[in-house]
């Protein structure tokens, strides 16, 4: 099965704390964002979209106008393989990670 992120550099990382500083971070300047969106009656294009800060997608971007608040979930965090061949922490909430349907690949048994 495949997970599908737009924002790899976000929720992939050799170091496990590094990692979670770096959701921790995203994840808080997403409830400010969703707060102050929603408190000033703001639109999706008044979203805060310093790339340093996060990677908006058009999922998260619709959570943060319905309010919808995010934690850090530490049992999210697991070692995975990274294209393919790599061991990398990372991190698989369904709001920042999406998973993909498992793909058919032909082996030896399909001739």
């Amino acid at each position: 099965m495949g997970v599908k992120s737009n924002r790899d550099d976000w929720v992939y990382n050799f170091s496990l704390d590094e990692l979670r500083q770096t959701l921790k971070c995203a994840i808080r300047f997403y409830n400010s964002e969703s707060k102050r969106i929603r408190e000033n009656a703001l639109g999706e294009d008044d979203l805060d979209r310093d790339k340093k800060k996060i990677k908006w997608t058009s999922d998260l971007s619709r959570q943060a106008l319905m309010g919808t608040v995010h934690s850090f979930q530490t049992d999210a965090v697991r070692i995975s393989l990274y294209r393919p061949f790599t061991k990398q922490w990372s991190y698989f909430d369904a709001s920042w990670k999406r998973s993909l349907p498992p793909r058919t690949v032909a082996t030896r048994h399909h001739c």
